[in-house]
């Protein structure tokens, strides 16, 4: 079986003959798809498990990933404060919105930068 990413979904295509017994499936024939987005199956149920493997490996909880990735980042930026270095919170502040960032002061100082 061979996995190729088809449109918005992720899908398995038979490579060799005899490769789903009993389904009828010949070599280069799509199996099954799952949708990258919503993570909805179609296709022959003989593929599932090793579909839903593959997509797991491939796109995986994104929420997941992203949390693990934003904890990773503050571990970095703490190793950097405790050698003194902010370069790195300096370049990702200047990449938010100045909305945000004196949204995140108290409100007692946001009338210091209301002509930002």
């Amino acid at each position: 079986m061979k996995f190729r990413r088809k449109g918005g979904a992720l899908a398995v295509f038979c490579t060799e003959e005899n490769e789903f017994p009993t389904t009828g499936f010949k070599p280069g024939d799509e199996v099954a798809r799952m949708s990258i987005k919503t993570g909805k199956f179609s296709g022959a149920t003989v593929a599932m498990m090793e579909l839903h493997e593959e997509f797991e490996k491939r796109y995986g909880d994104k929420e997941e990933k992203y949390e693990q990735l934003i904890d990773e980042v503050i571990e970095d930026l703490k190793n950097g404060f405790d050698n003194g270095d902010y370069t790195v919170l300096d370049e990702l502040l200047r990449k938010v919105p100045t909305k945000n960032l004196i949204q995140s002061l108290p409100e007692e100082n946001w009338s210091k930068f209301k002509d930002l």
